[in-house]
């Protein structure tokens, strides 16, 4: 092998859940989210601090393909959060300032 200890021939396999984007950043009242989803069905959206600390846990449907999604984060103080998309098939996470 060209590059000794690399583990060759597996495939990427797809996310079932995938945050393309998440905008503005830094956010003051509102966070787009632009996501993709492997199937239909619930989903949840969990925003913590850095802490973990969960502050806003929402259900939400999700339709299989790109979603978009609009959440209102003006309670929030000012700092770093990490904004998380949940379904049975697993979730994503990307991190946001306010």
């Amino acid at each position: 092998s060209l590059f000794p200890g690399m583990i060759t021939g597996l495939r990427q396999l797809s996310a079932p859940v995938k945050i393309n984007s998440l905008y503005p950043n830094p956010a003051s009242n509102v966070i787009h989210s632009d996501f993709y989803s492997d199937r239909n069905g619930e989903a949840e959206l969990i925003i913590t601090n850095l802490l973990g600390q969960v502050l806003v846990r929402r259900k939400l449907t999700v339709t299989a393909g790109e979603n978009r999604l609009e959440s209102g984060i003006q309670q929030l103080d000012p700092g770093m959060y990490f904004l998380q998309l949940k379904t049975e098939n697993g979730y994503d996470v990307k991190q946001f300032c306010k």
